[in-house]
C-alpha cells in the first residue's frame, strides 16, 4: 500500500525524510512514490532533505524516470538555501543540460528555465556576470522558440525580462549597454502580457501578468487582474516565495524609473496583505519590499566588552531607521555574540507577544533601551572576569569539574541573560535562541529561512561563531543546531574532515550547551581562557572550541554563506596600531605576529566583500578607525615619492587640531582613545560605555544615511532622545571639564590593570 505522504504533518513528514536518509537506512519507497515524497518535502520548505532524498536514490532511478529525478533533483540544489558550492550547482547544471553549454532548441519551459535559474544562482554565488549572461540565453532562447507554441512560454519569458533588468543594474543604469537591456525587458514583458492574454490562464501565469504589468508601469491593470484572481501562490511556500521576492525587485526598479508610482506599491500590498494608503503605509511598504529583494545580514565583530557596547549603539542606529524589523541574519563573533545574544532574548519577547503586523518603530527601540539598560547594569557594575578568578569561582570549578570558561559562562547567564529573559532557567539551553512568534499558525515550528519572507518583522537567524581547534574551521551555534559551516573542503590545499551539523532535537537535554556556553565558546580568546569541550557528540572526537576570532573576528563569512545580500559590519575588534620600533624579544615578537594573521584575516574578510559589492551587494560599515586616516613615514635617504598626501585627519595632524571632528561628530582624538580601550571582560565605566555606543550610533546613522542604495532604500530616521548614550553629545561638543575628565578616562582605559593609578 503506497504512503499517504498528505496524512503527515510537517513535523511528522520530515522525521519520516530523516528516518530514510538514515546511515543504515535503505529507502523502501518506490522511485515514484520518492518524486512525491521530495515534492511534499520543498512544499513545507525542507528542500535540502528532497534534495538529500532524491539525490540518494537518481543513479538507480528507471530510465523513464530518469529525466524527471535530474529535473527535480537540479530544482532542489539551487533553491536549497543551504547550499552555496559551485561544484555542487554545475554539477546540478549538467543533470539538466547533459553537459550542453547553450540552450536547447526545442524543448519544454523547464528545459530553458531549470538551468536558467541554477546559473543565475551561481551568479548570486561567484558574483561572475558570465553566469548572469548565460542565463539570459537560456530564458530568452525559450521565450523565442516557445511564444504562440506553448502555453507556459510566458515562465522563460518574463524571466528573460527580469535578467535584462539585473544586468542593466550590473553595468550600471545610465550607460548605453543598460538601456539596451531595459528595452528588450519592456519589450519582452509587453509580449508576455499579449501572450497571456490570449491564452488559457493559470496561476503562475496570473503571476507572470502581475509582474509584466508592473513592469511595465501597468499597475493599475495589474490590480484588476489581481482581483480577477485567486490567491496567485502568494501563501504557498517556496513557489510563494519566489514570486514575492522577484516581484518586490521589479516594484523597486519601477520606483527607481517613477517614484510617485503609487499603484506599484498598492499591488506589492495586496499580494503581502499590507495597506497602501498613508504616506507612512507606502514608506513601510517600499522597505518592505527592500528587505523581501535583499536578505539583509548583520556583523557584530568580536572584541569583548568593547564590542558589545559599540555594537548596542549601532543596534540603536538601527532602530531609529526602523532596520532591526529587516535584519534576517545576525552572525555575532566574541564580544558580539555577547551583546547579540542578549538581544535575542530581548526581541524574543516582542515577537513571541506582538502579531506582525502589530509591532511598530517604537517597539524596536523601546527592546533596545531595554537591553542596553540591563547590559550596562551587568558590566559597569560588577568585574565579570575577576569574579571567574575570584577563590569562590576557584571552589565552583573544583567542586563541578568545570574550568574558567564554563564558570564564565554560567556568569554571562546570571548577570546578563537572566535581565532580557528573567523566566527562563539558571542554566537557559541555547535553544532560547528560537522564536515562536505570535499568530502562527503553522503545525511545524517556525523556521525563518522557511517562513521569514511573509512577515514584516523578520525572524533574525543568530550565529554565535566559535573556532575549531580540530580542523581550524569555524563552528557555529544557532537555535536547532550546531557544527561547522557545511562548505566542503578544497582537497586541492587540505583533506581535513569537517564535523556534520548537530541538531539539538537527536541530543539528550543533558548535552545541549546552554546559551552561556556557546556564547562562552565564542568568547574564550586562547590563552586567557581554556578552550570548551564538547565530547562525545561527533565520532572519534574531542571537539575543543576557542574564541570565533580566531577564524573569522567580523562574522562576515556566515552573512555570505546565508545568502545575505545587503550587509553591515560592525567592527569593533582589536585592529592592529602601527610600530615604529617593535620589540625584538620573542615573546612580543610572538604576540605582535599574532595580531598581524588576525589583521592579515581581517583584510581578506573584507576584500571578499569588497568584491561582491555595490551595486549587487551593498556593504555598509561601522569600525573603531574610521575618520582616523593613517600617516606615512618617509625614506631617509633619496627621491620622497608623494603616493599619498597627509589631511589634518592624520595621526600627525592631531597635535595641531586635538578637537578636529569625524565625519560623523566625534573629535578625532576621542575617537583615537576610543580605539585603544581594551578589549576584555572585566568592569567597564559608564563614561566608556556611553562613548562607545555613541561612537557605534553616530557611524551607524552617517554610513547608512550618506550612502543610500537604490536596491536597499532605508526609512526615513524617527529621531529618540531618550538613549543615555546621548549625553555623551554634550559631552564631545566642545572642550571644557567635561571633555577633558571624559578624555582622560578613555586614554587611561586601554590599560588592563590599575587604570585608577594612571595618568592619562
Amino acid at each position: 500500500m503506497p504512503p499517504d505522504f498528505d496524512g503527515l504533518a510537517p513535523t511528522e513528514l520530515r522525521r519520516e525524510a530523516e528516518r530514510q536518509l538514515g546511515y543504515a537506512q535503505r529507502s523502501s519507497y518506490s522511485p515514484e512514490e520518492t518524486l512525491e515524497f521530495a515534492a511534499r518535502l520543498m512544499g513545507n520548505g525542507d528542500i535540502g532533505l528532497a534534495r538529500s532524498l532524491l539525490k540518494r536514490k537518481v543513479d538507480t532511478a528507471p530510465k523513464g524516470l530518469r529525466d524527471r529525478f535530474h529535473e527535480r533533483l537540479a530544482l532542489a540544489t539551487y533553491k536549497d538555501p543551504e547550499l552555496r558550492d559551485v561544484d555542487a550547482l554545475n554539477y546540478a547544471l549538467d543533470f539538466v543540460t547533459g553537459g550542453e553549454t547553450e540552450p536547447p532548441e526545442a524543448g519544454e519551459p523547464d528545459a530553458y528555465g531549470i538551468p536558467a535559474a541554477i546559473l543565475k544562482r551561481l551568479h548570486a554565488v561567484t558574483g561572475d556576470r558570465a553566469y548572469l549572461e548565460r542565463s539570459l540565453r537560456f530564458y530568452e532562447t525559450g521565450w523565442l522558440n516557445l511564444k504562440g507554441r506553448d502555453p507556459g512560454a510566458h515562465y522563460p519569458g518574463v524571466n528573460a525580462a527580469f535578467v535584462h533588468e539585473m544586468l542593466a543594474d550590473e553595468v550600471g543604469r545610465n550607460q548605453e549597454e543598460a538601456r539596451h537591456h531595459l528595452v528588450q525587458a519592456e519589450r519582452i514583458r509587453r509580449d508576455v502580457i499579449e501572450v497571456i492574454r490570449d491564452g488559457p490562464a493559470d496561476e503562475w501565469a496570473t503571476c507572470s501578468m502581475v509582474e509584466a504589468q508592473v513592469g511595465t508601469g501597468q499597475a493599475s491593470a495589474a490590480l484588476e487582474t489581481l482581483e480577477a484572481a485567486a490567491d496567485p501562490l502568494a501563501r504557498k511556500s517556496w513557489e510563494g516565495e519566489t514570486f514575492v521576492r522577484q516581484l518586490a525587485k521589479v516594484v523597486l526598479a519601477r520606483l527607481q524609473t517613477d517614484p510617485d508610482d503609487d499603484e506599484a506599491l498598492a499591488v506589492f500590498g495586496t499580494i503581502t496583505d499590507l495597506p497602501a494608503d498613508s504616506p507612512a503605509d507606502r514608506v513601510r511598504l517600499t522597505t518592505h519590499a527592500a528587505g523581501l529583494a535583499n536578505r539583509f545580514g548583520v556583523a557584530l565583530s568580536g572584541g569583548g566588552f568593547r564590542a558589545s557596547f559599540f555594537h548596542l549603539g549601532v543596534l540603536a542606529a538601527f532602530a531609529e531607521l526602523d532596520l532591526l524589523r529587516r535584519v534576517e541574519v545576525m552572525s555575532c563573533v566574541s564580544g558580539g555574540s555577547i551583546v547579540g545574544a542578549h538581544f535575542a532574548l530581548h526581541l524574543r519577547q516582542l515577537i513571541e507577544e506582538k502579531g506582525d503586523r502589530d509591532i511598530t518603530q517604537g517597539d524596536y527601540q523601546a527592546i533596545v533601551e531595554q537591553c542596553i539598560d540591563s547590559f550596562v547594569d551587568g558590566v559597569t557594575t560588577r568585574n565579570l572576569r575577576l569574579r571567574a578568578l575570584s577563590p569562590a569561582g576557584w571552589w565552583h570549578r573544583l567542586r563541578r569539574g568545570n574550568n574558567l570558561s564554563t564558570r564564565l559562562a554560567g556568569l554571562y547567564d546570571r548577570h546578563l541573560f537572566s535581565g532580557a529573559d528573567p523566566s527562563g532557567p539558571s542554566d537557559r539551553p541555547v535553544q532560547s535562541l528560537t522564536f515562536s512568534p505570535a499568530g502562527s499558525d503553522r503545525e511545524a515550528a517556525f523556521n525563518p529561512k522557511r517562513d521569514n519572507w511573509s512577515r514584516s518583522a523578520r525572524v533574525p537567524i543568530v550565529i554565535l561563531n566559535a573556532t575549531s581547534l580540530n580542523t581550524g574551521y569555524g563552528w557555529q551555534f544557532a537555535a536547532t543546531w550546531m557544527g561547522e559551516p557545511p562548505i566542503p573542503a578544497d582537497d586541492r590545499i587540505d583533506s581535513l574532515a569537517y564535523s556534520e551539523r548537530i541538531y539539538y532535537e537527536y541530543l539528550k537535554a543533558t548535552d545541549v550547551p546552554s546559551l552561556g556556553v556557546a556564547v562562552a565558546a565564542s568568547a574564550c580568546v586562547p590563552g586567557l581562557f581554556p578552550p570548551i569541550a564538547l565530547d562525545g557528540l561527533v565520532e572519534q572526537r574531542t571537539v575543543r572550541l576557542v574564541d570565533g576570532g580566531v577564524y573569522d573576528n567580523q562574522g562576515t563569512a556566515a552573512l555570505l554563506h546565508h545568502d545575505c545580500t545587503a550587509i553591515f559590519v560592525s567592527d569593533a575588534s582589536g585592529q592592529i596600531a602601527h610600530s615604529d620600533r617593535p620589540s625584538r624579544t620573542r615573546f612580543r615578537s610572538l604576540l605582535r605576529s599574532s595580531s598581524l594573521s588576525r589583521a592579515a584575516l581581517r583584510s581578506r574578510g573584507f576584500g571578499e566583500l569588497a568584491a561582491l559589492e555595490a551595486p549587487r551587494l551593498p556593504v555598509w560599515y561601522a569600525h573603531l578607525t574610521s575618520g582616523l586616516a593613517p600617516g606615512r613615514r618617509s625614506f631617509t635617504a633619496g627621491p620622497d615619492y608623494d603616493y599619498y598626501t597627509p589631511g589634518e585627519g592624520d595621526h600627525e595632524g592631531w597635535a595641531e587640531h586635538p578637537t578636529a571632528l569625524t565625519d560623523y561628530g566625534i573629535p578625532r582624538e576621542m575617537q583615537h582613545a576610543l580605539a585603544e580601550i581594551r578589549t576584555d571582560l572585566d568592569r567597564f565605566s559608564s563614561t566608556e560605555a556611553d562613548a562607545l555606543m555613541y561612537s557605534g550610533y553616530s557611524q551607524t546613522l552617517r554610513a547608512l544615511e550618506s550612502n543610500q542604495s537604490s536596491v536597499f532604500p532605508v526609512a526615513p530616521r524617527q529621531k529618540s532622545d531618550t538613549w543615555r548614550f546621548c549625553s555623551m553629545a554634550d559631552v564631545m561638543a566642545a572642550p571644557g571639564d567635561a571633555y577633558d575628565k571624559a578624555l582622560s578616562t578613555l586614554k587611561k582605559g586601554r590599560h588592563r590593570f590599575f587604570r585608577r593609578l594612571r595618568r592619562a
